[in-house]
């Protein structure tokens, strides 16, 4: 009497037998055995990062080509604000993340109303401010609403 083995005991996930396909295999530029990152400064099997989208609450103008964005982020991360000054009097701003936590670093898990300011180049006359996250026009505010500070 001879055992058979069922089509699910195979290790490859294939019937036995039949040959893994060419498809499963990793593509050369994604192979871990090569030592090579897979994409300059992310580490060999590390998924590549999105883009974080860090929604701005609102804004304020300090002084004609002074603007301050205010937003929600992590407490351990540092943030920048990079704006397009390209559809005058229209602003267009983007929170970013210019430095994360140190690797190892205890971080907790919470956000606190955040503010970052910009220099503008040109002075900002009766124009809307757009927040490049969302698409949408931001309000006027004079800080973060609600939660920590």
């Amino acid at each position: 009497m001879s055992a058979s083995a069922s089509p699910s005991a195979s290790p490859s996930g294939s019937p036995s037998g039949a040959a893994p396909s060419a498809s499963a295999s990793p593509t050369p530029s994604a192979t871990a055995g090569s030592g090579q990152p897979t994409t300059p400064g992310i580490a060999v099997g590390e998924p590549t990062p999105t883009p974080v989208k860090i929604p701005a609450t609102g804004y304020r103008l300090e002084s004609p080509t002074t603007l301050t964005v205010y937003f929600y982020g992590g407490v351990c991360d540092k943030y920048g604000l990079r704006v397009e000054e390209d559809t005058p009097p229209v602003v267009k701003v983007r929170v970013v993340i210019t430095q994360t936590a140190p690797r190892g670093q205890a971080c907790p898990a919470i956000v606190k109303g955040q503010q970052v300011t910009a220099t503008l180049s040109k002075p900002m006359t009766g124009g809307a401010v757009i927040d490049l996250a969302t698409g949408e026009q931001l309000p006027p505010a004079t800080e973060a609403a609600g939660g920590p500070r």
